[in-house]
C-alpha cells in the first residue's frame, strides 16, 4: 500500500502477521489513513495533542493522560514498558475489541496471559520498537490468529505514542487501534 513499507512477516504456531509502518516524519497520519480508506480523526486528533505535550526530548505520561481531552479517553488504551522483559509488560486499559478475549478483557494483564501467544510476542516486538526508540509508530496490521477453537482475521492500523517519566524514561505507551475491515471469525 503506498506509503507503507513492509517491514516485519512474523509466523507462530499460533498465528501470522505482516505488519507495514508508515514514516511519520515523510507521511502525515492524515494522508496515510485517507489512502486506507478511513477516517482520520481519532489518529489525527490523538498525535496533535501527543505532539502539544512533546517538550522537545519527551512527553510525560502523567500530564499526557491527566489532560487527555474527554473525547479521546475511550479510544485509548496503555501498557507498562517499564520492565526488562516484555512478557511483563502490563496492560493498565484496553479498548473494547469485537474478538472475543482481545478487548477490555485484557485491562490488568500482562502480556505473558494474553489469550494467543503469538499475538502476544508480535506485540511485544511493537511495544519494543516504540519505547526504545521513543519515537510515534504508526502501523498497517494484517494479522490472522488461532485460539479458542476459532480462527481470526483482521486488518487494522495502530499508533502507538510512548510516553515518559520525568528522566525522559519511555515508561508507558499510548495507542489507538482502528479496524479497516471487519474482523473475520471462522472455525478453525
Amino acid at each position: 500500500m503506498y506509503g507503507f513499507q513492509v517491514e516485519v512477516r512474523e509466523i507462530g504456531r499460533s498465528g501470522w502477521q505482516e505488519r507495514s509502518r508508515a514514516d511519520l516524519n515523510t507521511l502525515s497520519v492524515e494522508e496515510g489513513v485517507n489512502r486506507h480508506g478511513g477516517r482520520a480523526t481519532r489518529l489525527m486528533d490523538l498525535l496533535k495533542y501527543w505532539e502539544s505535550t512533546y517538550t522537545g526530548n519527551f512527553v510525560w505520561h502523567r500530564r499526557f493522560v491527566q489532560q487527555l481531552p474527554a473525547p479521546l479517553q475511550e479510544q485509548v488504551s496503555y501498557i507498562d514498558v517499564d520492565y526488562a522483559e516484555p512478557h511483563h509488560f502490563l496492560l493498565r486499559a484496553h479498548q473494547p475489541n469485537p474478538i472475543p478475549g482481545f478487548g477490555n478483557e485484557l485491562s490488568g494483564k500482562r502480556l505473558s496471559e494474553f489469550p494467543v501467544d503469538a499475538h502476544a510476542r508480535f506485540c511485544a516486538s511493537e511495544y519494543l520498537d516504540c519505547r526504545d526508540s521513543n519515537v510515534p509508530l504508526y502501523s498497517l496490521i494484517d494479522q490472522e490468529l488461532y485460539g479458542n477453537g476459532r480462527r481470526y482475521r483482521r486488518r487494522y492500523t495502530r499508533l502507538m505514542l510512548p510516553l515518559s517519566d520525568l528522566d525522559g524514561r519511555v515508561t508507558v505507551i499510548a495507542y489507538t487501534c482502528r479496524s479497516l475491515q471487519t474482523p473475520q471469525f471462522t472455525n478453525a
